[in-house]
């Protein structure tokens, strides 16, 4: 096995680190709503964004309706990689150490906080069905590594940076546009179906030590921003089960984005990197006339979808069909909220999401730095209405630091710590017209 082949951890600890997620690289939810209850929700109809987390929802709201939505997040992620206590130069074939320290990630943003836009349109077309528009986003997803001396690089590189190419980092965005129709059968059944328009943006810098295993160095790294599209759809119900119990039911289709031409060599099946189905299932009990508990289950199937499951350790070279991948299976969460309404201007709520890790215990290594170790997420919010037509919305996420410790795997007498924490608020103008 090569250095470069051992490598391949390395790559893909720098490709998946999202800063704000809740299982892998998906958020808690889309809304300032949403993101009040800790991502659940799918049994409600609340804010012209709820349709971006169930299509149906938007059959339960009212007339006409704006809402600009914007997310400020701040992630803190930090790697403590111990001494080699062993001589290299005694290690097997194919060793990789990793230098003794610290290593973060220094995103190139204002103050390190990703500003992230959504925006959302409701409009009701009569007793029973409505149409809408959502623009929203996966956003933070990206990681820069400054130069340093790195002491264990081979004698060929530049002996600089994680990767002993210099600064290295990735940088991904999603965009999703998505017009949504919902009717309301009766008053126990609202369906909803929302056809997406993906945009990706991809960067990859400082990773040129890669280039002898890869199918298309040219294609591997220092290209630029490339763009892709892709489409999918996402479908919905809420259900009225009882005069005080609801249900709602999400399913979101693999999306299929073109690939990147100018990563081809880097992402596998020739730069594709498709975003993988996800499923939801949520209850909602009105306590009281005024008071709402909730309770939500999602599951993200990243293992329909090869960048997301292929090993890092798979034998074919990077971009080839069957390279390698970030090695996650499913990832799963559960989340449960409460939403009281003061009968006044305020409803406040709360919310508190478990995410279970799609990083299985043997790929720790490969995943140090990323966002899906986050576990525990705590979720407080508002909605102030300052007057018939206007409202203010309001949350405020903490995902709580969460520490993984493992073996360098390529370098047994070396010891890992990874740490992530993450802060979240998001602010929303709603307009009724």
């Amino acid at each position: 096995m090569t250095r470069q082949r051992c490598s391949f951890s390395l790559l893909f600890m720098l490709l998946c680190q999202p800063a704000v997620a809740s299982t892998g690289y998906f958020p808690d939810g889309w809304g300032a709503a949403s993101r009040g209850y800790a991502g659940s929700g799918a049994a409600i109809a609340e804010e012209p964004l709820s349709m971006a987390n169930n299509p149906a929802s938007l059959a339960g709201l009212h007339g006409r309706e704006l809402q600009f939505d914007v997310l400020l997040l701040k992630a803190y992620t930090t790697v403590d990689i111990g001494p080699l206590n062993a001589d290299p130069a005694d290690a097997d074939p194919g060793a990789f150490p990793l230098p003794p320290g610290r290593i973060e990630s220094d995103p190139e943003v204002p103050g390190d906080i990703f500003v992230i836009p959504q925006f959302a349109l409701s409009w009701r077309l009569n007793a029973h069905s409505a149409i809408g528009l959502a623009v929203y986003g996966n956003g933070g997803l990206n990681s820069t590594y400054d130069d340093f001396d790195n002491p264990v690089c081979p004698p060929e590189s530049s002996g600089q940076g994680v990767y002993c190419s210099g600064g290295a980092g990735v940088d991904i965005a999603q965009t999703f546009i998505s017009p949504t129709y919902a009717h309301q059968f009766g008053d126990w059944l609202r369906i909803g179906v929302a056809p997406i328009l993906a945009i990706q943006a991809f960067e990859a810098r400082g990773l040129s030590a890669f280039g002898p295993v890869s199918r298309d160095p040219d294609a591997l790294t220092n290209n630029g921003h490339d763009y892709s599209l892709g489409y999918g759809a996402k479908l919905g119900a809420q259900l009225r089960l009882a005069p005080r119990l609801s249900m709602g039911l999400v399913y979101q289709t693999r999306v299929r984005v073109d690939p990147f031409d100018d990563y081809a060599g880097l992402l596998p099946d020739e730069g594709r990197l498709n975003i993988p189905p996800l499923a939801q299932v949520g209850l909602a009990v009105d306590v009281t006339p005024r008071l709402t508990w909730m309770l939500d289950w999602r599951r993200v199937f990243f293992s329909r979808v090869a960048a997301q499951a292929n090993s890092p350790d798979a034998p074919a070279p990077l971009g080839a069909s069957g390279g390698p991948g970030f090695g996650w299976g499913n990832g799963t969460s559960f989340s449960t909220a409460i939403r009281y309404d003061t009968g006044g201007p305020w409803v406040w709520r709360a919310g508190y999401r478990y995410s279970r890790s799609p990083v299985d215990s043997e790929q720790f290594f490969f995943n140090l730095l990323a966002a899906s170790i986050l576990k525990h997420h705590v979720a407080v919010g508002a909605h102030y209405r300052l007057s018939r037509r206007i409202g203010l919305d309001f949350s405020f996420l903490y995902a709580f630091e969460n520490d993984r410790q493992g073996q360098n795997s390529r370098f047994p007498s070396q010891r890992i710590e990874a740490s992530l924490s993450d802060i979240e608020m998001d602010l929303s103008l709603r307009y009724r017209f």
